[in-house]
């Protein structure tokens, strides 16, 4: 018979008891009860949006990498058109909406930051709970009663409990903003290609040539 797994008082309005081997901090995933070393943290990148607006789009595609084609005869292709006016509108219209996001990730970034460095969000500086205990004495040379209040003092199962917790929790929280900010990361990335696409059509129109009439058939 398998022993009963621990389990932690919990307010039934709030669901069944809690199964530490299962729901407890750096438990195992199958069940049994192992827990793993804590998760290391992971680092929370300071985001900003590195233009203004868009950059124009003049089809300057900067120096010419290393190691480029050097065909002389470019190859042929159908008309179409670029509407690079709503490419530009498009990338502007993202760049603001990177910028809200920036502005909201960095208001959870910071109150991740107080969390953690408080220590106390999950417990850490728990203390015995109920009313403020007092010390009463009698001064006879006073005539008077004196009452002393006596500071409640650390609960320190709960405290135990709430580092063990913190100590999983809290680089799970950075994980959690470390995909935040590649996400937003890869948005910007995106823009910075759109741009580049932007360039790359202005280039080719730059560059495009009518080919050479064809021979006068009747020239002998």
């Amino acid at each position: 018979m398998s022993p009963t797994p621990h389990t932690t008082p919990h307010d039934a309005k709030h669901g069944p008891p809690r199964d530490d081997s299962k729901d407890g901090p750096g438990a195992g995933g199958d069940g049994d009860g192992a827990k793993g070393d804590p998760p290391q943290p992971v680092a929370d990148p300071v985001l900003a949006v590195m233009w203004g607006d868009a950059p124009a789009i003049t089809g300057d595609l900067g120096p010419a990498p290393a190691g480029g084609s050097s065909s002389a005869s470019a190859p042929d292709h159908n008309a179409f058109s670029v509407d690079l006016g709503g490419i530009r509108d498009a990338e502007n219209t993202m760049l603001g909406a990177e910028r809200t996001a920036i502005s909201a990730y960095e208001s959870v970034r910071q109150r991740v930051a107080n969390d953690i460095n408080g220590g106390e969000v999950f417990g850490q500086q728990a203390t015995q709970g109920g009313e403020e205990a007092h010390d009463e004495f009698f001064a006879p040379s006073q005539g008077t009663r004196h009452v002393n209040a006596v500071p409640p003092g650390p609960d320190q199962p709960i405290r135990d409990a709430a580092n063990e917790y913190a100590a999983y929790m809290n680089p799970a929280m950075m994980a959690v903003l470390r995909e935040i900010a590649d996400a937003i990361e890869n948005t910007g990335r995106f823009v910075a290609m759109l741009n580049r696409a932007g360039q790359l059509y202005a280039h080719a129109d730059q560059e495009s040539f009518f080919p050479d009439p064809p021979p006068n058939p009747l020239k002998k």
